[in-house]
Order: structure tokens, then C-alpha cells, then sequence
């Protein structure tokens, strides 16, 4: 924790509103307050082009009755404004405690100390155009993300928890063999106080040098004729498959429309019985790590798929009351400014028995996918479109020329049943994962070992 949230926080404030007759009324009421400081530096060939900072605090009041629920939400955390968004009544406003919301104003302390972070950068970044004089352009953003959440609700009292995040990014824009191409790369953290200096330092390095070999892909590789092929997704990034083709078909608000391809599905088979997928955001310093969600209820691993059975949705607390059950921590939310939607955190297949190299040996002719650009999924038909951003051709059991260009589409349902091999060497995403439903964008993980696919269409 960053800062001491939830000290500074009146709690009898709180608890008298929560109490008040008028909160009463309601089955559900609930508090959602967000500190966020967020600190951008912006680079462009080795200088700083610009930092900027931002504060961006707010509440959210929301309220449930007879399954009726209301929000309301306000950037001014004063004592009036607040009270307001709960009851415009006078009364209420004349008999409430007036005591200070907060104790102090101190709320944001620094989040890690940047300058040599930034010295880095500027060294590395200078460096790598000197060794690749085919750099045109080499631009990246270095973010400093710190945020504390505090929720005080009917159910689980008062519950703080830090969302701090840091963040590298890098694009190159180069000029090879005549083309001008683009390579993108980065990584990012939780808590970042989790690396040691040089840790962060090297980091940032396979970063610029992915951004780079990303470029020269986009000059050397080739672009496969349409046709159906054994694929290999590599550990890690390539996960955002199961995020898109399955995932989402498991956010219970997807079950209970019937917009989803699972519903009315537990306990049935849905996969390969070697597929095993969890969300799990209680896993620490990966992006969707939570130690509670966004309603306040305490994360966990959640099994979704176990040995091909479908065990279980996605839920948050407004969707499990509709379906008489309970939240498993999967509320989540952009900012104070959006309801919590059910949504996935860190999502992944876990490791199965086989080796790599086995998996890599068993094709003859075919393609290992290491990380996937922009996808869209239908969750009713399951149907699928994710673009490849680094592959490779796999001949004869070895690694090859890489591709460009090309996409891979398919139905979700049909991928997860075609699966024949899943190996031990579980690998999350580099930290820069993040999710759009409902036009709430939030970090996300994705993590998987590396799976073989028997066919799926590439284009």
C-alpha cells in the first residue's frame, strides 16, 4: 500500500450514511472512492518531448432495491458534494454527522523514485540508434500509475486496496531494405518495487530490442496462403486467444442475456479434457492482480474449465443476486465514473505434461504464434478474429522464417476442442494487457504454457 488509504478515511462519516434511514431502505448500498496520480513522460528519439501529471479522484455511490439498482458519481470529494449524490434532501443533509470526510490531504505518497528510470531510458534509447543506424523514429511513454481504491459497502465494511501500476512502452519506426516499417513493444508491472534496478533496466531493453526485431519481421517475414494449419501458441502473450474466444463467453452477464455460447452449460464438456482455464486475481504483480475486486469482495482462483468440464461464470454481486448466488470476486470497473461490470483479471490455461521442444517436433508443416495484435469475438457464436503480430513457420519440427500479415479466425469452442498438447512451461503476458466491454477499458492478464492447436485457419 502506497499510502495509508484507509486511515485517513472518517470512518464515522461513512458509517452514519450507511446507517441513516435512508440507506436503510435499500438491500444494497455501496461507497466506490478512487486516488489516482498518474505521472507521463513522453519520449522522442532519445529526449524527453514531454512529463505531464494528472489527479484524477472521484466517488461512485450505487444502491440496490427489489433489483433496482442506482449509481451516481461525483470528481468533488467535499463533505456536501458527497452527501448530495446520496440524497439531495435537506434534512438528511441538515441532521448528518459534519465532521471532516478525511483526516488529512496527504492521501498520494511517491509510487518509486523514476529519475534513474528516466536515465536509463534516454541512455538505452540512445544507444540502440547508434547500433541500428536503420532507425528512422524511436518514440515510448514511461507511466507512473498510482492508485488507492476504498470501498465501503453493507457487506463487507470498509475495504482499501492499491491498484498502482508502472508501464514502458516503445515504438520503432524504421527504414529497411527500403521499407518503412513498425516494431512495438513494452512491458509493465503492479508493483514494481518488486524489481531490483538493473531488473527494471533490462526490462526496458528487451523492450527497444523486441520493437526492433518486430520491424525487421515486418520486412523478412511472408505472408501465408489462406489454408488450415497446426498452430502452436508460445507461452504467455498468445493466451489473449482464450481471453477473446472463451473468456468473455464466461462474464455471466453474457449467460444471463443469452448472448453467450455457454449457457446453461456447467458441468457439461466443453474442451479437450487436457484444458484447464482459471481467472485468478489474487496472483500478484500481473495485470489484473487484485486483492479485492471491485466491490470489495476478497479475490481468488476461479476454476472456469476443469480437465474440458465447464465448472463455473464470471460473477460479480449485482449478477449473482439475479441468479441467487454469490459474487467470486469478478466485479470490475474502469474508475469511480462506471458501475462494476463482471469481467476477468488474470485469465490462463494451466500447464499440462508435455515439453516444447516435443510439441514444436510434432509438426511437419506449420505455424507457432508468439504474441496476437488487435482480435474481436462474437460471444453468441463463439466466432473469432485475432490478427498475429509475431509468428513464425514451423517446417519439419524447426522454427523458421517468420510471417507477416496475417490473422487467424475460427469458432472458440471448436480451438479449445482441438487442442492435443499443452506444455509445462506456464508464462504470463509482459504486463501491457488490457480489455474493452461496454467502453470500460481495464488492465488485464494473460498467461498460458504453450498449447498445440491440430488445425485452425490462418489468413
Amino acid at each position: 500500500m502506497n499510502s495509508n488509504f484507509l486511515g485517513l478515511i472518517n470512518r464515522d462519516f461513512f458509517h452514519s450514511l450507511l446507517t441513516s434511514p435512508t440507506l436503510k431502505k435499500n438491500d444494497y448500498s455501496e461507497f466506490f472512492l478512487q486516488y489516482k496520480n498518474t505521472t507521463i513522460y513522453v519520449f522522442n528519439n532519445s529526449s524527453i518531448k514531454y512529463k505531464a501529471s494528472n489527479v484524477d479522484n472521484g466517488i461512485n455511490f450505487s444502491t440496490c432495491k427489489n433489483d433496482y439498482s442506482t449509481f451516481s458519481c461525483t470528481g468533488d470529494l467535499s463533505y456536501k458534494s458527497i452527501l448530495n449524490i446520496v440524497t439531495p434532501e435537506n434534512h438528511f443533509l441538515e441532521k448528518s454527522d459534519k465532521s471532516p470526510v478525511f483526516t488529512s490531504d496527504s492521501f498520494i505518497k511517491p509510487f518509486i523514485n523514476i529519475d534513474a528510470i528516466v536515465e536509463h531510458i534516454l541512455f538505452s534509447e540512445k544507444e540502440s540508434r547508434k547500433n541500428f543506424p536503420e532507425i528512422l523514429e524511436l518514440n515510448s511513454n514511461l507511466v507512473s500509475d498510482d492508485t488507492d481504491i476504498m470501498i465501503v459497502n453493507t457487506d463487507d465494511g470498509f475495504i482499501s486496496d492499491d491498484r498502482s501500476k508502472f508501464q514502458y512502452t516503445v515504438t520503432v519506426i524504421a527504414k529497411i531494405e527500403g521499407k518503412i516499417v513498425t516494431g512495438f513493444s513494452g512491458f509493465g508491472r503492479r508493483e514494481i518495487s518488486g524489481l531490483t534496478e538493473n531488473q527494471i533496466f533490462l526490462k526496458i531493453n528487451s523492450s527497444i530490442t523486441n520493437a526492433i526485431r518486430q520491424a525487421h519481421n515486418s520486412v523478412y517475414g511472408k505472408r501465408l496462403i489462406q489454408r488450415s494449419l497446426p498452430v502452436v501458441f508460445d507461452s504467455g502473450l498468445p493466451a489473449t486467444l482464450f481471453h477473446e474466444a472463451i473468456g468473455h463467453g464466461l462474464e455471466v452477464d453474457n449467460i444471463i442475456q443469452k448472448k453467450s455460447i455457454y449457457s446453461d452449460k456447467i458441468g457439461q464438456r466443453i474442451a479437450n479434457e487436457k484444458v484447464t482455464l482459471v481467472d485468478d486475481a489474487s496472483i500478484q504483480n500481473i495485470g489484473g492482480s487484485q486483492t479485492y475486486d471491485d466491490e470489495g469482495t476478497l479475490t481468488k482462483e476461479n476454476i472456469l474449465i476443469q480437465d474440458g468440464e465447464l465448472k463455473n461464470y464470471l460473477l460479480d454481486k449485482s449478477s449473482a443476486r439475479a441468479l441467487g448466488g454469490i459474487s467470486n470476486g469478478s466485479g470490475r470497473r474502469m474508475s469511480f465514473r462506471h458501475n462494476a461490470l463482471p469481467r476477468m483479471s488474470n485469465t490462463y490455461i494451466k500447464p499440462g505434461i508435455d515439453e516444447r521442444s516435443d510439441i514444436i517436433n510434432s509438426i511437419e508443416d506449420g505455424v507457432i504464434i508468439k504474441s496476437f495484435g488487435n482480435g474481436r469475438v462474437d460471444t453468441l457464436s463463439g466466432k473469432f478474429t485475432l490478427k498475429i503480430l509475431e509468428g513464425y513457420r514451423i517446417r519439419k519440427g524447426k522454427i523458421s522464417e517468420p510471417i507477416k500479415d496475417n490473422i487467424i479466425t475460427g469458432i472458440g469452442s471448436e480451438v479449445i476442442n482441438n487442442v492435443s498438447m499443452i506444455s509445462n512451461n506456464l508464462q504470463f503476458d509482459n504486463g501491457l494487457g488490457c480489455c474493452n466491454k461496454l467502453s470500460q477499458v481495464i488492465p488485464v492478464g494473460l498467461g498460458q504454457p504453450t498449447v498445440k492447436i491440430e488445425s485452425i485457419n490462418v489468413e
